[in-house]
């Protein structure tokens, strides 16, 4: 299901633990690079910038070629068929380089992935263009045609950001389907925003505590942060109060309040404090920072609608707070979760390290407990 090499994916998530242990003084550099020689992967992982370079000299490639076949062939004639089978070429030549010259997140696997699939969006668009009445009523049916691509290169190249775009058409069809119920479904769509993210949640919670999904982690991490975020943006109060007068045209006066308002309030309110007592319990840095961000968020919600003064006050108070919980959380930071080690394969990870770091040293020269063989620590045969 993965067209990237497990066993150097293995290796990596491998050396990433035993880089941790060496940087909190759990084993030295010896059998660091010991480690990283014998599990380290053999992908070319460019840094940051260079990556983004051959990023764009990617997409620039891949233009120009389809600006080229267009001039030759002609702009106008056939132009869904072309587009559709630039798209199938792009993946080929993606599944082909990743095979041969084993890239991962190199720049230009993440480049051709998006044209592949930015061009297969293009030809939904010309395809069904005709056929619709209203083009724009009907974007949720070329949301929900494109969705299973989505998925499908979220599995099989392990991408985030593609993951975070397909939770985003799901959500878009979602809305789509509940405005075409009338009002009744509109007046719900907050609660069942709020459901439906909360069960994405519960699904990639769940998911990414099997071994066999831990290539997966951060496609996972993604899901549950951002089901996280849908489910209090869905309970905020100015979110809740903006979209019941554009949907349901409501008039409401300076002033005024929606139905159950103060649960809104409530929940407005509580969403940083949750986030930051879980990310406290779960020792989740992931939602330590988005706590933080709703507390910013909510801080600025009850501002939009309460007066506490001049703006700069209650950033003031929302930014000081913010720091004080980061610096209080701050002795919490080292002992946060890592997002890619899911609860099986991290013990195996670390229980091969363990052999690999106390089997070097047991077998030092000159290095012994006292009695017994094999570098251990027992009783000789004289008391």
């Amino acid at each position: 299901m993965i067209i990237y090499n497990k066993s150097a994916l293995d290796g990596i998530i491998i050396v990433e633990k035993a880089r941790k242990w060496k940087k909190e003084i759990l084993i030295d550099d010896a059998i660091l690079s010991e480690i990283e020689g014998k599990y380290g992967h053999k992908l070319f992982m460019p840094n940051i910038f260079v990556r983004a370079g051959l990023f764009l000299l990617t997409i620039l490639i891949a233009s120009s070629s389809f600006g080229l076949i267009s001039l030759f062939t002609g702009f106008d004639s056939g132009i869904e068929i072309k587009t559709i089978l630039f798209a199938i070429l792009c993946v080929f030549v993606l599944n082909q380089i990743i095979k041969s010259r084993n890239i991962y997140k190199a720049g230009i696997d993440d480049a051709l992935l998006y044209i592949g699939l930015s061009y297969i969006l293009g030809a939904q668009f010309i395809l069904l263009e005709p056929i619709m009445v209203s083009f724009y009523d009907n974007m949720w049916l070329i949301a929900l045609l494109f969705l299973p691509f989505l998925i499908a290169a979220s599995i099989l190249y392990l991408d985030v950001l593609i993951t975070l775009i397909a939770l985003g058409c799901l959500i878009f069809i979602f809305f789509s389907l509940i405005l075409k119920t009338g009002n009744n479904g509109k007046s719900l769509l907050p609660f069942l925003t709020a459901l439906l993210s909360g069960g994405i949640c519960f699904a990639a919670t769940k998911l990414s505590k099997r071994e066999p999904l831990r290539f997966w982690a951060g496609n996972f991490l993604v899901l549950r942060i951002a089901s996280w975020a849908l489910i209090a943006l869905s309970l905020n109060y100015f979110v809740v109060r903006e979209l019941s007068i554009a949907l349901l045209g409501n008039n409401l006066a300076e002033g005024e309040n929606i139905p159950f308002a103060f649960f809104f309030y409530v929940t407005t309110a509580l969403a940083p404090i949750i986030f930051l007592y879980l990310g406290w319990k779960n020792k989740d840095r992931w939602l330590f920072w988005l706590g933080m961000s709703f507390v910013i968020i909510s801080s600025l919600t009850f501002k939009y609608y309460f007066s506490f003064g001049p703006i700069e006050f209650p950033l003031m108070i929302s930014g000081v707070l913010a720091i004080l919980i980061a610096m209080i959380c701050l002795k919490f930071e080292k002992k946060m979760k890592r997002p890619n080690e899911t609860s099986e394969f991290k013990e195996q990870s670390e229980a091969l390290l363990t052999a690999e770091v106390f089997g070097q040293k047991s077998t030092q020269e000159g290095f012994k407990y006292g009695g017994g063989d094999f570098g251990g620590g027992g009783a000789g045969g004289n008391f």
